[in-house]
């Protein structure tokens, strides 16, 4: 039988990002997509390699591309393990889905929906049920603390396009007395962030798209975040205007739990 190598590439290609972007989706991660293209493409080259050098399609080999895609698309973190144990196991149900159509066999589909139901129990616990709820946020910045009321949204996915790591955004009149100086345009991010850093503030500007446009948010290096009386990294983006009623933050469905 004849095998076409490109078509192993791409067909794997969109089948690995795929499964990444179901796993981002069920454990509430925030991923950006190059990201994701980039481990859906080391998964694809991989699979291009076993058609050429059938001794990587062993088990080692496969475990050590697995980690690699799941390191690329979410980072090295501890929710690191449980998003690859479920992506392993969404790649397996796949297998099955595709082995019982095959066969036309009804258990086999039923065994790789099992499959999935229990990763999702075991590995999927204060992911996506905390979406939706409130929690507590506290930030620290040069001696100065405010505590937050932050909203879980799962649809929130900034991060710091060069490392990944989450950005909590909190609406500036909640934050403004960590500053050293009052931000006369805080709609303008470029202007505050010139002010800041002229005030020995670490800070920067980060991308951000939204169902109302995109644009730039100012990303202020703060020196304690916890949320849920977890960390949560270090960057807290300044959103000029009011996020909601009983809120003051946001932070991802299952970023920090």
């Amino acid at each position: 039988m004849q095998v076409y190598l490109d078509l192993v590439i791409l067909l794997n290609f969109a089948v690995n990002y795929a499964l990444l972007q179901g796993v981002a989706v069920l454990t509430g991660a925030a991923v950006r997509t190059w990201r994701l293209g980039a481990a859906a493409a080391l998964g694809a080259v991989y699979a291009g390699l076993c058609v050429a050098l059938p001794f990587l399609a062993g088990n080692l080999w496969r475990l050590v591309f697995l980690a690699g895609m799941v390191a690329i698309a979410f980072g090295l973190n501890r929710g690191s393990l449980r998003r690859g144990a479920v992506f392993l196991a969404l790649s397996f149900a796949l297998g099955g889905v595709a082995l019982c159509l095959q066969l036309r066999n009804f258990w086999a589909l039923i065994l790789a929906a099992a499959v999935v139901a229990l990763a999702c129990r075991l590995f999927l616990r204060g992911g996506m049920r905390h979406a939706g709820q409130l929690t507590q946020a506290s930030i620290a910045l040069g001696g100065r603390q405010v505590e937050l009321t932050a909203l879980r949204d799962s649809g929130n996915s900034l991060t710091d396009p060069f490392t990944g790591e989450p950005v909590l955004v909190a609406q500036y009149d909640a934050v403004k007395k960590l500053l050293p100086c009052a931000l006369p345009r805080p709609a303008d991010p470029a202007a505050a962030m010139t002010r800041l850093q002229a005030q020995g503030v670490g800070c920067r500007l980060i991308p951000y798209h939204a169902l109302g446009g995109s644009g730039m948010l100012l990303a202020v290096r703060c020196d304690r975040v916890t949320v849920g009386g977890k960390a949560a990294g270090s960057l807290v983006a300044i959103a000029p205007d009011r996020l909601g009623s009983t809120y003051q933050a946001l932070t991802g469905g299952g970023q920090y739990a």
